[in-house]
């Protein structure tokens, strides 16, 4: 991102303002609470229900993608191509060790897959659905090319252009048990779920926060882990106050 994340930001959201319309927009931001059933057993029905909920979000049809959740084996995770090129284990383990889902196309209908161990967090769960889903919104149906550098960073941001965002700037990162060193693994680390991280999801919810004209303290801040709250107000604030400086 040649001018800044920042600037990559608004350009790209602009332009899936021009793509999908203020409709999209304008519809209300997806909360937790609201979006995931207080039954949800964390059943591979209940993982399909919000897959269904997802689809309808992004005006995707849900039958038209095939879903699975079979996400389990590292080879599984990885187009064959890739793993004919650089077939280390260590290169392997360092590409994939954030990816939780996968989209592919397919002959009849395309296909996404998604870790099983997802189904135990629903709200992680929405949040990669809605990146998988956001393939097929945007891949799936021509608009965005399959060679653009930035690509899986757009289709983050249309997550969060969807309404999503909460969802996403939430479950942004995870821990897994680190055993780099050759030890038991009980030392965790950080890993990344998305191409887009905190920070630049943090400030991706305060452009769309602007976009939508909310008001300084928007009513779901409350819904954002702490951290990223804090970054989101800061720079939802800072974009305020440079909008009326320019007016």
């Amino acid at each position: 991102m040649p001018a800044g994340h920042r600037q990559w930001i608004e350009d790209s959201m602009d332009w899936l303002l021009e793509e999908f319309g203020p409709e999209l927009l304008a519809q209300p931001i997806l909360q937790p609470a609201e979006l995931i059933p207080a039954d949800y057993d964390r059943s591979t029905d209940a993982g399909q229900a919000l897959f269904a909920r997802v689809c309808e979000r992004m005006a995707i049809d849900p039958s038209s993608v095939d879903i699975r959740f079979d996400l389990t084996e590292l080879s599984e995770q990885l187009p064959a191509d890739l793993l004919e090129q650089r077939p280390t284990d260590a290169y392997l383990h360092e590409l994939v060790q954030g990816q939780f889902g996968l989209w592919r196309r397919g002959t009849d209908r395309n296909l996404i897959r998604v870790s099983a161990s997802l189904l135990d967090e629903p709200e992680v769960l929405v949040a990669v659905l809605a990146h998988e889903v956001g393939h097929e919104a945007l891949q799936g149906s021509g608009r965005l090319a399959t060679y653009r550098v930035d690509q899986e960073a757009l289709i983050d941001l249309f997550a969060v252009f969807a309404g999503f965002g909460i969802f996403m700037a939430n479950a942004a990162h995870t821990s897994i048990p680190d055993g780099s060193d050759g030890s038991d693994g009980s030392e965790a680390r950080q890993v990344a779920r998305f191409y887009l991280r905190e920070h630049a999801l943090s400030d991706s919810l305060a452009y769309y926060a602007l976009l939508r004209s909310e008001r300084a303290l928007p009513s779901w801040h409350q819904d954002l882990d702490w951290p990223v709250r804090i970054r989101t107000i800061s720079r939802l604030h800072k974009l305020k106050e440079a909008a009326q400086a320019a007016s």
